[in-house]
């Protein structure tokens, strides 16, 4: 995700340890799902039954 320009870069700590700043790794999500819920209509796929843990989850 961070090749595909969808998150920013972390800080690397070592060779194998990597640190991602939690409040932009929140915004970048938070960009990602608007992106996401932006991309369907209704019209798209009427037909697809609502998942229960939207709602959970949201």
């Amino acid at each position: 995700m961070v090749h595909e320009g969808k998150v920013h870069r972390p800080y690397r700590l070592r060779k194998n340890v990597v640190l991602f700043d939690a409040a932009t790794l929140a915004t970048d999500w938070d960009r990602m799902k608007e992106e996401a819920e932006g991309s369907f209509t209704s019209t798209q796929a009427p037909d697809i039954e609502r998942n229960p843990w939207d709602e959970a989850l949201g």
